[in-house]
């Protein structure tokens, strides 16, 4: 049984998707410190104007080392009215705009005081939509020990019921292979390489928000995420 494992990052992209969509069980790495300036509360759309990046506020004022689970977004309305105008701005007149936005809508129209639960919550309705079928599993609720990189991943994997281990590509700069070996872990990396889609406003950009893809091709989305990755050893 192969497991992924990741941050649940906001709106997060293709390649993201790719590592989900591979894996029999996905891991939200929730139980790790907040890092300010990463994916976990920021992504990209594409607007007539070019890169637009979304970022929700969140409370990080004395709250150094908060693990991702405990991280809260700014109780306001406002924020969340901002992005979706944004989305529909840029997407409106996509052709797959009115199956794809009230998905959206839906998301934002609710008060999310973690920034985890919201970004999870619009991952699984992506997944539910794609028809990609993956159980998924938050760390914060089986990992309560201060491990290093690797022995987090051996241990969920384990935790889970893994057998294999899927990272990604970057996964090959500090994952210590005879460790899984030593765990009777089988280990993959995902070798990612973005597929050309239809988009607006000019030439194809790369590694944007998976909702990019959404609005642009539809269900079809799921055939893009499949064909951007390979597996390998």
């Amino acid at each position: 049984m192969i497991v992924g494992i990741h941050q649940p990052n906001y709106l997060p992209g293709v390649s993201y998707f790719s590592k989900i969509v591979r894996s029999n069980v996905f891991v939200f790495l929730d139980s790790v410190e907040y890092s300010k300036g990463g994916w976990t509360n920021r992504n990209r759309i594409k607007s007539p104007q070019g890169d637009l990046m979304l970022s929700v506020p969140v409370r990080t004022k004395g709250r150094l080392h908060q693990r991702i689970s405990d991280v809260q977004t700014v109780s306001d309305a406002e924020w969340r009215k901002k992005h979706l105008r944004s989305l529909y701005q840029s997407y409106n007149k996509t052709p797959y705009f009115r199956e794809i936005f009230p998905i959206l809508e839906e998301a934002y129209s609710q008060e999310w005081h973690f920034l985890a639960e919201f970004n999870m919550h619009i991952i699984r309705k992506i997944c539910a939509t794609l028809g990609i079928e993956v159980k998924f599993v938050l760390s914060s609720e089986i990992d309560q020990e201060n491990h290093n990189k690797t022995d987090r991943l051996i241990f969920l994997t384990k935790t889970v019921g893994g057998d294999t281990y899927l990272s990604g590509q970057g996964g090959r700069k500090y994952i210590q292979r005879e460790q899984f070996r030593n765990n009777n872990l089988d280990l993959l990396f995902m070798v990612f390489s973005p597929v050309h889609y239809t988009q607006q406003f000019g030439d194809f950009v790369p590694n944007l928000s998976i909702v990019d893809l959404l609005f642009n091709v539809g269900l079809k989305a799921r055939a893009v995420i499949e064909k951007s990755s390979e597996v390998e050893s």
